[in-house]
C-alpha cells in the first residue's frame, strides 16, 4: 500500500468542497442517526478538518456552553443520535470533542430513553454543574417526557423524580429571564445574583415551575398532578429573576402555558386547581381569573381561537378589540376570523370590533401576508403610503402591498 503523502491531506477538504457549514453538519446529523459507527467515523473524518482546518475542537474553545458553535437543536448531532435510539454513536460524538448542545441533547434523552438512558446521558456529558442546566432545559425536558408516547405508565413521573433531585443537587445557573418576566434588569444585578444560590425552598419551587410549564405546554396531566402532590404550590407568587420587582403568580402562567400549547383539558384542570374556575351553589362554574387580560392575549399568539372561545364561554373578560389586535400583530389569521364573529355573541366585551391601519400595518411589520391579506379583504383601511415598504421584512411582503393593495 502506498504511504499517503502530504498532498493527501487536503482530500478530506476536497470531497466536501461544494457543501456550506451547515449541510456538512446536517450530514454529520444523519450519520449519528444512522447507527453505523463506520459510517459515523468516516463522515467525522471528512468533516472535521472541513470544518476547523488544522486545529483540535478544544483550541476553538467548543467545551463552554455559551461557545458561538453551540449547534442549533435541528443541526445538532447528539440530539439526532439519541432520538434515533444510537446513545454509543453520542458517546463517539463525545470522543472526537464533537460540538454538541447539550439541551437538545437532553431534552431529546428525556423524551425517547428510559430513566437509565436519561441518566447514563447526563453523565456522559458531565454535567454535575455544568452551566446547560437552565430553566429552559428544565422545562424542555418536562415536556419531552410528558409527550413520550412509549413509556409505561409512571415512567415520566419517574425521570421528572430524578432529574429534580439530582438538579437539587448540583450548582445552577443565573437564568437570562424568568417565564413571563422582562429582561431589561442589568446583567450584573445583585437581585440575579442570588438567584439560586440563596434559598434552597426558593430553588426547589423554581425548578417544580419550571418543570410544571413544560408539562402544561404539552397537557401532561400526569405530571401536572405529580408535581402539585410534590412541592409545587401553584399559587404561590414568583419573582422573576432580574427584576425582583416583577412579580407574577405561578397559576397564572401555567394556565397561560396550557392555553399557548392549545391544551384546553389542561388549562382547565389548571385553573380549577387555582381557583379560577369554582361552582357557585345553584350557579354552577364561575370564573375568578386575576389576569384575564394576559391569559386572552397567549391564546391569540399561540393561535388557538378554540382557546379563546374556553375563555369566553368560562366567563373570562377583556377588550377583545385588544385580543384581535394581538392576532393581528402574531399573523393569526384563524383567531381573528372567529373574533370577527363572536364578538356579537358577547355583550360584556367591551365594544365591537374596529378593522383599521394600526392593525394592518403590524401585521405587516409581522411579516404575516396571509393576516394582512385577510385584513385588506375585510375592507380594513389602509392608508398606504410610499414610507410602508420601509417596514417590510420580506420580498413576499413587498409583492403584495404593491400588486394587491
Amino acid at each position: 500500500m502506498a504511504m499517503a503523502t502530504s498532498g493527501s491531506v487536503a482530500a478530506p477538504q476536497s470531497e466536501f468542497k461544494g457543501l456550506n457549514r451547515l449541510q456538512k453538519l446536517r450530514a454529520l446529523c444523519v450519520a449519528a442517526a444512522s447507527g453505523s459507527r463506520e459510517q459515523l467515523e468516516r463522515v467525522v473524518f471528512l468533516i472535521k478538518p472541513c470544518l476547523f482546518p488544522g486545529c483540535s475542537f478544544k483550541e476553538h474553545g467548543l467545551e463552554d456552553p455559551d461557545s458561538i458553535y453551540n449547534p442549533a437543536p435541528h443541526l445538532d448531532s447528539g440530539s439526532a443520535a439519541v432520538r434515533a435510539g444510537h446513545l454509543t454513536q453520542l458517546q463517539l460524538l463525545m470522543e472526537h470533542q464533537l460540538p454538541i448542545n447539550a439541551g437538545a441533547t437532553l431534552t431529546a434523552a428525556a423524551q425517547h430513553c428510559s430513566l437509565e438512558g436519561l441518566q447514563w446521558v447526563c453523565k456522559l456529558l458531565g454535567l454535575g454543574s455544568e452551566r446547560a442546566w437552565s430553566e429552559e432545559v428544565v422545562c424542555g425536558m418536562a415536556k419531552a417526557a410528558g409527550q413520550s408516547a412509549n413509556d409505561p405508565p409512571g415512567a415520566a413521573e419517574a425521570k421528572l423524580q430524578w432529574l429534580l433531585q439530582h438538579l437539587e443537587s448540583v450548582s445552577m445557573p443565573e437564568p437570562s429571564r424568568g417565564y413571563g418576566g422582562s429582561d431589561d434588569a442589568s446583567e450584573g444585578s445583585e437581585d440575579a445574583s442570588k438567584w439560586w444560590g440563596g434559598d434552597p425552598e426558593e430553588k426547589r419551587f423554581r425548578l417544580r415551575l419550571a418543570a410544571a410549564m413544560g408539562a402544561a405546554e404539552c397537557g401532561s396531566l400526569p405530571l401536572l398532578d405529580w408535581l402539585c402532590t410534590n412541592g409545587l404550590d401553584i399559587r404561590s407568587e414568583y419573582s422573576v429573576p432580574r427584576n425582583a420587582s416583577d412579580c407574577v403568580w405561578a397559576d397564572s402562567l401555567l394556565v397561560d402555558a396550557a392555553l399557548r400549547g392549545k391544551q384546553l383539558d389542561a388549562a382547565e384542570w389548571l385553573a380549577v386547581e387555582a381557583g379560577f374556575l369554582g361552582q357557585e351553589e345553584g350557579q354552577g362554574q364561575q370564573w375568578n381569573g386575576s389576569d384575564d387580560r394576559a391569559l386572552f392575549m397567549g391564546a391569540a399568539q399561540g393561535g388557538s381561537a378554540e382557546a379563546v372561545e374556553w375563555l369566553l364561554e368560562n366567563g373570562a373578560r377583556t377588550s377583545l378589540q385588544q385580543v384581535f389586535e394581538c392576532a393581528a400583530l402574531a399573523g393569526q389569521v384563524h383567531v381573528m376570523e372567529f373574533l370577527l364573529v363572536a364578538h356579537e355573541n358577547y355583550d360584556d366585551v367591551g365594544g365591537g370590533i374596529a378593522l383599521d391601519e394600526t392593525m394592518f400595518w403590524g401585521a405587516v411589520r409581522a411579516d404575516s401576508v396571509d393576516a394582512a391579506r385577510w385584513l385588506w379583504q375585510q375592507g380594513c383601511n389602509v392608508g398606504k403610503s410610499d414610507q410602508a415598504y420601509l417596514t417590510c421584512k420580506s420580498l413576499a411582503m413587498v409583492r403584495f402591498l404593491a400588486c394587491e393593495v
